[in-house]
């Protein structure tokens, strides 16, 4: 697939965009390393729908979508901490 650059656009995520990014974190975590059960792959599933759910809303995490032609062909993500020292 040829992919003209111009035509790239780029947006925040929002919650309604959380199955996207769960899918795009799953097919991230199964090249790293297979999951070792449809049990675990459902949990982890699970798991990252409730944190991006929480923290797209407190904006802990904030993501951007590239797209092209209406379809996801990039994700950015970026967690916000608060490191405090004594």
């Amino acid at each position: 697939m040829i992919i003209n650059k111009n035509k790239i656009s780029f947006r925040r995520a929002t919650i309604d965009d959380i199955r996207v990014l769960v899918e795009n974190r799953i097919v991230f975590l199964k090249e790293i390393q297979p999951f070792s059960s449809q049990e675990l792959e459902y949990t982890v599933r699970r798991y990252l729908k409730q944190y991006l759910l929480s923290s797209i809303k407190n904006e802990t995490f904030i993501s951007w979508i590239a797209e092209y032609e209406n379809a996801p062909v990039g994700i950015s993500g970026m967690v916000i901490r608060l490191l405090r020292y004594n």
